[in-house]
This record gives structure tokens, C-alpha cells and sequence, in this order.
């Protein structure tokens, strides 16, 4: 992993495959800075913040969530700044802070679709010690939509329908014409099988339609344009026919 550079004002910690390690991102406004999603576990976040500061960028203020799934959101708990959550991400986290972390819990929470059977494994990998999870819920929490202008560009927080989960989030940046998608375009994991749901590609494929971006950031497979991104929802959607 490193931190590769989009742009004088974006950049992203590149994802883990091996570990399940999502990617983690960066705006740099001129007032303030945020960082898109929060990390695996503290180990993936401070890495994150080491990174930063050998670019010599800022540390972050805000911490924007794109959903609730572990590998975007556990990392919360080793940071300082103001985390930022649509209100069904908060409502499920605040449901998994309430959990004693063990393996007991860890299959209970997996059986309620928090997780699939290969992030299980994953976890344990990233927590040797499940009692050492500690899931935060965010500071604000917001409904549909809001900006925050962080001096230079905006950073636009949209709560979007999504195959994935209920709680999917993107962070637009229309200065740059880019945006952080997190798990947006992807699948729903329905115990070990992926799956989709029509009425919600046809509305995540209208949005990004409409929206006046070239680069879309998703959080497992990198940086991918705004024509390829909507072929390959066509195609899925070409399948319920």
C-alpha cells in the first residue's frame, strides 16, 4: 500500500487485497481536510496518518463514512477527528458499539449480514483479539444530503441508492470532478453469493448518469472513469432482462 496522488487536492491510500483493507481518502481543501472513511483497525489508520505526513500534508478534521461495513468504518476509534455518517450508517453502528466483542458475538453479528464468511476470516486477521474492537458511532449525522466547504472546494455527501447496503454514501468533489464512491457500485453479500437489486442499479445508474463527474474513486478497485463505471452497471442491469 502507499499513497498515491489524483490530484494537488485528492489522494487515496491504495487498497489491501490480502488483508481486506479498503481504500482510505483525502481532500485537502484550503481551510480544512477530510479523510474518506476511517480505516480497518487502528494499525490501517495510523498508517494512513503516517502516510500523510511524509507527503507533508494535513492531518485531517473530518472523517466522511461511506457505510457501516468494518473495513471502512472500525478504524474510527483511534482517531480525533469529527466523523461525519448518513443516519442509517450512525443507526448501525451504534447497534454494533453495544456488542462485547468474541467469537460467539462475531458469528451472531455475521449471521444479521454485518459480515460475509471471508471478512470474518479477515477480521480475526486484523484482530487477533476481538476484544480489542471498538466501534464509535460518528459525531454528525446527516439525512439525504450535505456539503461542507472546505475552503477552495466543496465536498458534496450524498446518501445514494446502492445494491451494496443501505447505508452507501459518496463524497463528490465538483471542483475536481471526482468522486469517492466507497461500495457504492458494488454487490449485496448474501451469506457466501453477491446479488443485485434492479430498482436500486437503475437509480445509482441515473444518478452517476446525471452528475457532472470524470473520475470515480471506488474503495476496491481504484480509480475508474465515469464511461466504464456506467458499462459495467449496464451490463448488470442488462441481466434482469
Amino acid at each position: 500500500m502507499g499513497l498515491k496522488k489524483v490530484s494537488e487536492k485528492v489522494y487515496y491510500l491504495e487498497k489491501d487485497d490480502e488483508k481486506g483493507f479498503s481504500i482510505i481518502g483525502f481532500v485537502m481543501g484550503e481551510v480544512f481536510s477530510l479523510m474518506v472513511d476511517a480505516g480497518a483497525n487502528p494499525k490501517h489508520t495510523q498508517e494512513f496518518m503516517s502516510e500523510l505526513k511524509a507527503a507533508k500534508l494535513p492531518e485531517p478534521i473530518f472523517t466522511v463514512l461511506t457505510h457501516h461495513h468494518w473495513e471502512h468504518s472500525f478504524g474510527l476509534s483511534s482517531l480525533e477527528t469529527i466523523s461525519v455518517a448518513c443516519k442509517e450508517c450512525t443507526k448501525r453502528l451504534e447497534e454494533l458499539a453495544e456488542v462485547t466483542w468474541n467469537q460467539a458475538t462475531l458469528q451472531e453479528v455475521a449471521k444479521k449480514n454485518y459480515f460475509t464468511p471471508t471478512f470474518l476470516e479477515l477480521i480475526e486477521k486484523a484482530y487477533p483479539d476481538l476484544s480489542e474492537i471498538e466501534v464509535f458511532a460518528p459525531d454528525i449525522t446527516f439525512e439525504g444530503e450535505m456539503t461542507m466547504d472546505l475552503g477552495g472546494c466543496k465536498a458534496i455527501i450524498k446518501h445514494i441508492p446502492s445494491s451494496h447496503t443501505r447505508d452507501c454514501v459518496v463524497v463528490y468533489i465538483p471542483e475536481e470532478k471526482l468522486v469517492f464512491l466507497g461500495d457504492a457500485s458494488k454487490q449485496a453479500y448474501i451469506g457466501k453469493n453477491r446479488a443485485d437489486d434492479e430498482d436500486e442499479l437503475l437509480a445509482l445508474q441515473k444518478y452517476i448518469r446525471n452528475l457532472d463527474a470524470k473520475t470515480f474513486i471506488s474503495s476496491h478497485d481504484g480509480m475508474i472513469t465515469k464511461e466504464a463505471l456506467l458499462t459495467e452497471l449496464a451490463e448488470r442491469i442488462v441481466a434482469f432482462r
